[in-house]
């Protein structure tokens, strides 16, 4: 919009009659009324005063837009951190393609990490979430160990999947000797940015039989 912007103040020879509509936009917003001039306005108000005081119409380059869209996303994931999204933001830092999705050529194995990735399943945390139960009461119901039955719990804590995730943890050791050293957010947080497909495998085959993953 705000290219197309910058063409129409420049288009008064070329397309004299596109000209006229765009200065017509102009009086519309200077007499309070709303137009597509107006929304532009607001656009660029709100991308100065994100940014930086200085940064004038003109300047508004791909580089300003990249930047404040990016802000404007870092905010929102803050925003919904206590909610759908608190999975999300544990491993999600950058804005960008995955690099899983090309890695996992299979549709179906990179389905259900997507969906594990998105909390599109029926784990405690996010059932509980929809019934209206508190968090630290949304506990794992396939273990005794009380813990709240999030993401992280299901891959890496309930120990009636002890055996079952035998498999999982035999590739990891083979391809990262330290991952035995970290805490469990940060092996869930290796976890979900990792780009060996033989590690992919496993968790993706792991979450399809034992993920509760919504229908």
């Amino acid at each position: 919009m705000i290219k197309y912007n910058d063409r129409l103040q420049k288009c008064e020879t070329m397309f004299p009659l596109l000209h006229e509509t765009f200065e017509e936009t102009k009086n519309l917003k200077n007499m309070n009324k709303l137009s597509w001039h107006t929304s532009i306005d607001k656009i660029i108000l709100k991308i100065r005063s994100s940014l930086t005081n200085n940064i004038n119409e003109n300047k508004i380059t791909d580089k300003v837009l990249k930047l404040y869209f990016h802000k404007e996303w870092k905010i929102l994931l803050d925003n919904h951190s206590d909610g759908k999204l608190s999975c999300y933001v544990t491993f999600k830092s950058h804005f960008g393609c995955e690099k899983y999705l090309n890695i996992i050529k299979n549709f179906d194995q990179r389905r259900h990490l997507t969906r594990l990735r998105l909390s599109a399943h029926q784990l405690s945390i996010e059932k509980g979430r929809y019934l209206g139960i508190p968090r630290e009461d949304r506990v794992c119901t396939r273990c005794n160990s009380g813990e709240i039955e999030d993401e992280i719990h299901f891959l890496l804590s309930c120990n009636k999947l002890k055996t079952e995730r035998i498999n999982i943890l035999s590739v990891i050791n083979e391809n990262c000797g330290n991952f035995n050293n970290l805490d469990k957010k940060n092996k869930f947080i290796w976890l979900m940015n990792n780009e060996n497909i033989d590690i992919l495998y496993e968790v993706c085959s792991f979450i399809k039989l034992h993920g509760k993953l919504c229908p």
